[in-house]
């Protein structure tokens, strides 16, 4: 039966930072007083400006590396949220991570134009 739920869900939401049932989402409710100390730890990106304005920033862990190092990658019951799922949220301490069949995405890379829009064919 789990199959159908979670074929029928248009995304699902996982919570690679947490811990336990009680972690909640992390990058959600960055307010939230029942977690301060995880709050106050979160890891943020370096980054530095140098000549002519130019901000260069280190890269992020990929999903991959987060699921790795996660508590939800190493549970076994994990695997067919997201291999059933259509399409899967990841929120981890350092961005938001989307994934489907076709394509994944994060918050640190701006994708929301294709590359071939850029070009001029005239």
């Amino acid at each position: 039966m789990m199959d159908r739920i979670y074929r029928g869900a248009w995304a699902i939401n996982v919570a690679l930072s947490g811990t336990s049932a009680e972690s909640g989402l992390r990058r959600v409710s960055r307010s939230t007083s029942a977690f301060p100390d995880e709050v106050a730890n979160s890891p943020e990106q370096f980054s530095i400006v140098v000549d002519g304005g130019v901000i260069l920033r280190d890269t992020l862990p990929t999903l991959r590396h987060q699921i790795h190092r996660s508590v939800w990658g190493q549970r076994g019951w994990t695997y067919q949220e997201t291999v059933m799922s259509p399409r899967c949220l990841y929120f981890t301490d350092d961005q938001v991570y989307f994934a489907c069949n076709l394509i994944q995405n994060c918050e640190s890379i701006d994708e929301s134009e294709p590359p071939l829009h850029s070009f001029s064919f005239s």
